[in-house]
């Protein structure tokens, strides 16, 4: 079977190959989002306790102090 070449960044490849590369990049891309997602929401988690936490270390450091 004669399969077409086409070049691509200086590098000759087959369609077929270009599409499973096309397809890799997709599911890359949606883990790559994936994980960012998930790393904003533990950010963010964590930026809404910091006030719980200073005020849990005054209390703390007042129960010391008494």
């Amino acid at each position: 079977m004669n399969q077409q070449l086409i070049e691509v960044d200086g590098e000759r490849i087959t369609v077929q190959e270009l599409i499973d590369r096309y397809h890799h990049a997709l599911d890359a891309e949606k883990r790559l989002k994936k994980e960012a997602r998930k790393a904003l929401r533990r950010r963010r988690q964590e930026q809404a306790l910091k006030p719980y936490q200073a005020e849990l270390i005054r209390m703390q450091n007042y129960l010391e102090d008494t």
